[in-house]
């Protein structure tokens, strides 16, 4: 389908919809203004450019594929391909260890602003934004415990690299003059049962406290639970409940991640009581199989639930609630990318197609529409802006006319 005939059934399903009050361009102008933040981390397999060890600290990626990013060149030369891709305007979520090192040895608690000043000139000049996470996993000082552990020492260690990735993230926002929200999660946890359950989580709220001591202007902190991590099944001290409660208490934003909850949990439901006592909510959006496997997400059930979850009320209580909402969006199962057929040095940017395959999953109307894919626009866009008792007409109406 060229563009000629993707606008003229725009401008036919405009007007069907018109016959209903809603007005389209409006609803794509509005969700124009959302952004999905991609993660740096598809490239490589979370291996980043600090070191070549293999990934510890409760979490674990299948992937290994042949044609991932080897250095930073590779992986902003991927980023730009998917961006290529896909429509609107994003931004790009960075890991610590994402950083330009040069080769050199930097610890955790050394990283500089200097060390990801490149990342900033490199999306300024592509038009892009900035979002950040500390890196708690995959040290030699990670373990089973990181903020929580009750090594002064250790502790402290993290508390500094923590401040020092704030510290970097608010000038991030500074420079690109857009706020950088940085992600807080650890995998703090122990394999077997334990009786110290008040102990740890008392230690990891005293650790957030010094973190947070210092405010900015140009970021935005948010935090993220989990129900366990891989060796890390029987406690998890950051756990679902502790984050809800800090983040309620300290007005701090709640990350949902849809593959860090049991199976059977519905996180789209979730979202209309954290918002009544938290500023906002970071989305990461992926698709579980019986764990946190990240796999490439679908319009299934579980994402239109999230997709959908700005229609709760009237129309200008809706547009509030959507600025309201970050969407990252993660994925670590590397085995998707792989192609074995292929043996070449760098044959392969499959992970490039994963990228901007589940990118378009969660996307927005005006995004789809750029893109080519007019008939998830058409949902997605009414899926936002119909109020309840609209959404059944516009079921019937959609079902008569889908070939347009």
């Amino acid at each position: 389908m060229n563009t000629q005939q993707i606008e003229q059934a725009y401008e036919i399903a405009k007007q069907r919809y018109a016959e209903l009050g809603i007005d389209t361009d409006k609803a794509l102008d509005t969700l124009q203004n959302v952004q999905i933040s991609l993660h740096c981390w598809q490239a490589d397999d979370v291996a980043g450019f600090e070191s070549s060890g293999d990934l510890t600290g409760g979490i674990q990626v299948n992937g290994n594929y042949p044609g991932k990013a080897r250095n930073i060149e590779e992986l902003r030369a991927d980023l730009l391909k998917v961006c290529s891709l896909l429509g609107g305007n994003h931004r790009i979520n960075l890991h610590e260890i994402y950083g330009e090192f040069g080769g050199e040895k930097v610890d955790r608690n050394e990283v500089e602003l200097k060390h990801f000043q490149g990342w900033i000139d490199w999306a300024k000049a592509n038009n892009l934004k900035l979002d950040f996470n500390s890196t708690s996993f995959s040290h030699p000082k990670s373990g089973s415990l990181t903020l929580s552990n009750p090594d002064k020492g250790i502790r402290d260690f993290w508390i500094d690299h923590t401040q020092r990735c704030r510290a970097i993230a608010d000038e991030m926002g500074r420079q690109l003059d857009d706020k950088c929200i940085m992600n807080l999660w650890v995998h703090d946890g122990q394999k077997e049962m334990t009786v110290n359950r008040m102990l740890y989580r008392s230690i990891l709220k005293d650790s957030l406290d010094e973190i947070y001591k210092k405010e900015y202007t140009h970021m935005k902190d948010c935090l993220e639970s989990k129900v366990f991590g891989i060796g890390l099944e029987a406690f998890t001290v950051g756990s679902n409940d502790f984050y809800m409660g800090y983040c309620a208490q300290n007005n701090k934003i709640v990350t949902l991640d849809t593959g860090h909850f049991h199976p059977t949990e519905v996180v789209g439901d979730k979202v209309s009581s954290v918002l009544l006592f938290c500023p906002e909510i970071m989305l990461h959006v992926s698709r579980p199989m019986r764990w946190d496997s990240d796999h490439v997400t679908l319009m299934d059930e579980s994402t239109l639930e999230l997709c959908m979850l700005q229609r709760p009320r009237p129309r200008a209580y809706r547009s509030r609630l959507l600025r309201r909402f970050h969407q990252p969006y993660r994925r670590l199962c590397g085995g998707c990318t792989r192609n074995p057929e292929i043996s070449a040095p760098r044959p392969s940017r499959t992970g490039c197609q994963a990228w901007r395959t589940r990118t378009h999953q969660p996307q927005f109307p005006k995004a789809c529409i750029d893109g080519g894919s007019q008939g998830y626009a058409f949902r997605r866009c009414m899926e936002h802006v119909l109020p309840p008792q609209q959404h059944t007409r516009r079921c019937r109406l959609h079902r008569r006319h889908r070939e347009v």
